[in-house]
């Protein structure tokens, strides 16, 4: 939250006394990245996606 905060003050006021923007969007993707790969692993845990378990092959046949 912090780093968005910085980027839109650089962005609109200047760089003077803020971090710089590049270094708040790599921030900002660094944590969409990782947060998104733990959503995704969470929600594959939970929803346990085995193909197997829910039709087999003699079940189609």
């Amino acid at each position: 939250m912090v780093h968005m905060i910085e980027g839109m003050h650089a962005a609109g006021l200047g760089q003077a006394g803020f971090l710089p923007l590049w270094i708040c969007c790599l921030a900002l993707w660094g944590f969409i990245l990782v947060l998104g790969i733990h959503a995704v692993r969470t929600l594959k845990k939970r929803l346990d996606l085995r193909i197997s378990k829910v039709c087999s092959p003699s079940d189609l046949a």
